[in-house]
Formats: structure tokens, sequence, C-alpha cells
């Protein structure tokens, strides 16, 4: 019975015919089958990629609050303030988001400071602002010792983020973090990449003596092309990256003469190139591994240690096309991790 592994290409380009051709009669030697990385699944649908007209359009509408702010146009500001808010709510995928919903709230604040019976809600507001950003510079009123009403800032606590797989890179409130953070009670703005792509974004509330926050990001699908990200070479010897879930899988590239390197690996670890082409068709990696049918071979536990110097790097995915499209009765696939969604034919 066939096993399934998937492969990956290390190169800047698909394998050629020669090459197709001899990563199909190595999987019909080891009776394996050969298949892409599955898709990563999309993030959720209230995360969207970044738009430069979204963040433009956004910000155009804080600087006309601003403008009606100082024209003393209450109602406008009040208006434009509050559609400025649906729009971040409705868009945390803007990096800039937490920075954008604190000069909001500075923006309130300065709407409602006027009225004497707004203590409370100023203060309230300018705290939302001091959450999500920090103290800014006294202003020449406050230095001046005019006061405004702020609240007590909440101190600090140890916030453990979890539901994050190991390689995910966390923003929480623009600023790069890792899976504990200290931050205040109050609204924050979180942000989830995985191997460069963003995986989640949205607005959170911590609670006082809140110790942990689980992060609704979908976990990390094994074998998916966001699970192998980029695979550098030292000292001749393939390195995968951190975090790879991916039990047993393929790495193959180009050699001579149509001929291919083939490095089996599971999860982290990978074993050395071993050639397969025209002068060891019919006997592809036995002298150096059992046949993967057999159990895994000894030396594909071998794991990468030490400094050197990366001779193959940023070369990303490039799937296989692993069986000649010249023949009949071969399916033929291709994923380009260099290549927009849409790119598999």
């Amino acid at each position: 019975m066939s096993r399934t592994l998937v492969l990956l290409w290390l190169g800047a380009t698909n394998p050629g015919p020669s090459e197709r051709a001899a990563l199909h009669d190595w999987s019909s030697a080891e009776h394996v089958k050969l298949e892409a990385p599955r898709r990563a699944e999309p993030a959720s649908s209230t995360t969207e990629t970044y738009s430069d007209v979204t963040a433009r359009a956004l910000e155009e509408l804080i600087d006309q609050a601003h403008i009606s702010l100082g024209a003393l146009d209450e109602e406008s500001a009040r208006r434009r303030i509050e559609q400025a808010e649906s729009q971040l709510e409705a868009h945390p995928e803007l990096p800039q988001s937490a920075w954008l919903m604190a000069e909001l709230a500075v923006l309130r604040a300065s709407l409602l400071a006027p009225r004497p019976d707004s203590f409370d809600a100023t203060a309230r507001a300018r705290a939302v602002a001091r959450t999500l950003e920090g103290r800014r510079a006294a202003t020449y009123q406050e230095l001046e010792g005019a006061g405004t009403p702020e609240s007590p800032a909440l101190p600090a606590q140890q916030l453990k983020l979890e539901g994050l797989s190991p390689m995910d890179e966390v923003t929480w409130d623009g600023k790069p973090t890792g899976a504990e953070v200290e931050a205040a009670p109050g609204r924050h703005h979180v942000q989830v990449h995985r191997r460069g792509t963003l995986a989640w974004a949205g607005w959170v509330e911590l609670k006082a003596a809140q110790s942990s926050l689980v992060v609704p990001v979908e976990p990390q699908r094994p074998c998916s092309a966001e699970d192998f990200g980029n695979v550098a070479v030292i000292d001749g010897k393939p390195v995968p990256p951190a975090g790879v879930l991916c039990p047993r899988w393929v790495l193959a590239r180009k050699a001579e003469r149509g001929s291919v390197e083939i490095a089996m690996c599971r999860t982290t670890s990978c074993g050395r190139f071993v050639r397969f082409g025209v002068t060891a068709r019919r006997h592809p990696a036995r002298q150096e591994a059992q046949d993967v049918t057999d159990g895994w071979p000894a030396w594909a536990t071998y794991v990468v240690a030490g400094a050197g110097v990366v001779v193959a790097t940023g070369l990303v995915l490039a799937g296989t096309g692993a069986f000649s499209d010249a023949e009949p009765g071969r399916t033929v696939w291709v994923f380009d991790g260099l290549s927009p969604p849409g790119g598999e034919r």
C-alpha cells in the first residue's frame, strides 16, 4: 500500500521534464505517492488583507474630526469620530489600528472636556488612549496647571496568550511581543502573523486580574503551505524552519544531468540529500537508507546543529509538478510559493 508524502521542491523554478521523470520513478520505486502541500485556509472573515485605500480613508476621517473640533462644530466632530471608530472595529488588519483608536479617544476626550457634567466620561476616554499607546507628552494646558480629568492608571498585569502556534508572531497594540505580555486592563489590538502572513487580527478586552487570554487564531495545519515556510541548506544539509508539524515529508532539488537530490524529513529534521536519476534510477537511496515503506531510515533522524553559511535561503516552497505532463496517466500539479493565490495549474 502506497504511503502519501508531501513533496517540496527547493528552487526558484519548478523542475523540468527530466527532474519530474526522476521524481516519478523515485516515488514508484519507493512505493509512495507525492502530493503538494495543502493550501492554507484563508484567515477568518473578519480578517482582511491590508488596504492603503482603507487606511487613507480612516486617516482622512480623523483629520476631518480634528478640523471640525477646531471649528467648534461639535456635532460634525462627534459624527466623524464615531464613523472612524466603527471602521477601525471592522478593520483590525491595519497595523496602525491601536494608534488610530488612541487618537480617536483623545479627540473624544477633547470633545467632552468643556462640558461640566462629563468629567468621568472624559477621564475614561483618556484612559482608553493611555492603555492603547501609553502616556503622551503633557500638553501646554497641563504644563500651565489647567488640569484635565484623568482616571487613575490601572497597573499592568502579566498576561499569557494561549492558542498560538510555535512560530506565530504577535503584535500587541502595534508592538511586537511574545506569548506573554504586560498590559493594563482595557481594550487592546492584537495581530498574529504566521510565516509572514496575517493569520488573525482583532480587538480584545482585558479584565482586571485576568492572567490568560485565548487568541482565536486558526491552529496550524500540519503539511500545509504555512507549516513549512522557508527551507535553508547549511553546509549541504537541509535545515527546515522551527515549528514544522508535518510528520513525514520529502525535500527535493535539482542535480546534474537531469537527476534530483532527495532528502527525507520528519517534522523539523531532515536527512542528507541522496541523488536519484539516470545512474541510480532503479536503486534509489537503498545504499544509504532503508526503504521508507520498511520503516523510517536511520539517516533521516539526523538533526542539523551548529552554525554554517546558508547557501539556499528565501527559496520558498516551489511545489513541484512532480510528474511529467508529457506522459498520459500522470497527474500534474504545480505549487509555487512565489506565485499569488490561484497559481495552481
